[in-house]
């Protein structure tokens, strides 16, 4: 049984598209700080604190394990209009996390604190550390694998896009594709945000997260993102 010191919280937007991503995902980084302040945290802790902020829906909590704008940049497999998803870049992610993982608790059927860490194995790819956690409730022996991501002068934080992207690549791939002919400001902000992801993404294609399922969605996902990126500044 997986414990640390505090736990999680609810909320809900769309949740359709997250149920079926939690349920997809049942079958089945590390470099120095900049200061001597930020205090060194383990993939398992990362995982520990994830686990107890979901479990006690303490959503404002989620942030600070999970790497930065992630919540907000998933909602575009949902949500069509850019403006919202730019405010939430903007004002911040709270009602993202909420959505989101009130959707997984949802699906996840048990109390997430009954998972337990089955193994660890780092991963290197474009030159950014990463670190794929297996869970597994005791008895199940399903994986449900939760990648991390070493951020420079933080520690491990939790990569939704790497973790969770695969299963609504599709979805992902045909808002970016219209995002990229928009003209609205709101849409170039959303692109440059899905920019800065690309090494998570890259990261999803390499390490298969849920294994075949979803190839041809995920690389149509990551060729959309490739245009992207050289046209958005």
């Amino acid at each position: 049984m997986i414990r640390a010191s505090r736990r999680l919280g609810s909320g809900r937007v769309r949740a359709g598209w997250l149920l079926g991503l939690v349920a997809a995902l049942t079958t089945a980084c590390e470099q120095a700080p900049d200061t001597t302040f930020v205090f060194e945290r383990s993939p398992e802790e990362t995982v520990a604190l994830l686990i107890d902020h979901v479990s006690e829906q303490r959503f404002e909590e989620v942030l600070s394990v999970v790497v930065e704008d992630q919540h907000a940049l998933l909602t575009v497999a949902e949500e069509p209009d850019p403006a919202i998803v730019a405010a939430m870049l903007q004002r911040g992610e709270e009602s993202a996390a909420a959505n989101f993982w009130s959707a997984f608790l949802e699906e996840l059927a048990r109390p997430p604190t009954d998972l337990r860490i089955v193994r660890a194995t780092p991963v290197t790819v474009a030159g950014v550390d990463f670190m794929v956690v297996d869970l597994e409730f005791p008895g199940e022996q399903v994986l449900r694998p939760i990648v991390l991501r070493r951020v420079p002068g933080t520690t491990w934080e939790v990569d939704l896009i790497a973790s969770f992207a695969p299963a609504v690549a599709r979805r992902l791939a045909t808002s970016i594709e219209s995002l990229a002919v928009s003209e609205e400001p709101e849409a170039i902000e959303v692109l440059a945000g899905w920019k800065e992801q690309r090494a998570s993404l890259m990261a999803a294609v390499v390490i298969k997260p849920i294994p075949g399922a979803f190839d041809e969605p995920l690389s149509r996902l990551a060729d959309a993102l490739a245009r992207v990126t050289t046209t958005v500044p």
